[in-house]
């Protein structure tokens, strides 16, 4: 429960779509298809980056009991 406001992004080799609605139904916030080329994958991961932890608001954290 204390983990859950943390996102969760999947990097996968596969398309298809049983996988992605499989992985959005336990829960994944994102799913990304790896692709095959170096560049465009360091790519992605700066943007996705970007997009959660600049752009996306995320529910405030809980705080742990004194």
């Amino acid at each position: 429960e204390e983990l859950k406001t943390i996102p969760v992004v999947i990097f996968s080799t596969s398309e298809d779509e049983k996988d992605i609605a499989s992985t959005y139904g336990n829960g994944a916030n994102c799913y990304v298809v790896k692709p095959d080329n170096l560049e465009r994958f360091v790519n992605i991961l700066k943007s996705i980056g970007y997009f959660w932890l600049t752009l996306a608001k995320l529910p405030p954290e809980k705080q742990a009991a004194p």
